[in-house]
């Protein structure tokens, strides 16, 4: 078979995940264009990367931007993970674990780059920062009640300093709305990154874990 048949084949055969996969993109692209149309909103506003638009230095919010792909990897990892465990009944309620997990932390990772707490929710929303936060606090309340047995069983000590650097950063930021704190931003981010990066350790340390267990149970009823 010529290349060329072989990626013809492999076009139809991959036809409807192509089309899953790009009528996403293109109706957000039309978005743009509406807004563009009803707004004045050039599309450019949303498609190009911010330093370029603003003509900014290329080093400005590169600890932000490691932060967020520490976020991402996280999410792609657990998302990955629960998705491997699904189809065992073993590790059913794992799976279920990971997935609610990858989903807290996408909401995390969304809000850090959109800075949905301090801009979108009490700015547009008119939703305040501080009832933000204690939903924040709810849900992960929730989270560790419904997961108690799971999360004690493995290496927590790595979520509840995570827990401690998020809740560093906060109340960092929070404080110093109202009293001047010497190096705010030093003290405030560098909570905030030593937390994505030691919440993006315990969540790979224990899907590894996971699937090298899951993986071995496997080879061994297969022998």
């Amino acid at each position: 078979m010529s290349i060329i048949n072989q990626i013809y084949q492999q076009l139809i055969k991959l036809f409807w995940v192509l089309v899953k996969l790009y009528i996403p993109i293109i109706a957000l692209l039309a978005l743009f264009v509406v807004l563009q149309i009803k707004y004045g909103i050039r599309v450019s506003t949303f498609t190009r990367d911010p330093i370029q638009f603003f003509g900014g230095d290329p080093y400005i919010g590169i600890l932000s931007n490691i932060g967020i792909l520490f976020w991402a990897a996280t999410v792609s990892i657990t998302f990955f993970t629960s998705y491997m465990l699904w189809g065992s009944k073993r590790y059913k309620a794992s799976s279920k674990f990971l997935f609610y997990s990858g989903l807290f932390t996408s909401f995390l990772m969304l809000d850090d780059l959109f800075l949905l707490h301090e801009n979108i929710f009490p700015k547009l929303l008119n939703i305040p920062e501080l009832l933000v936060y204690i939903v924040y606090a709810l849900i992960l309340i929730w989270y560790f009640t419904a997961y108690y047995k799971k999360i004690s069983k493995g290496e927590y000590v790595l979520l509840l300093l995570a827990i401690f650097f998020f809740g560093g950063s906060v109340s960092i930021d929070y404080i110093g709305q109202f009293i001047k704190i010497p190096g705010v931003y030093v003290l405030e981010d560098g909570f905030k990154i030593c937390g994505i990066v030691t919440w993006f350790t315990y969540f790979v340390r224990t899907d590894i874990d996971y699937l090298k267990l899951s993986f071995s149970e496997e080879n061994n009823s297969i022998n």
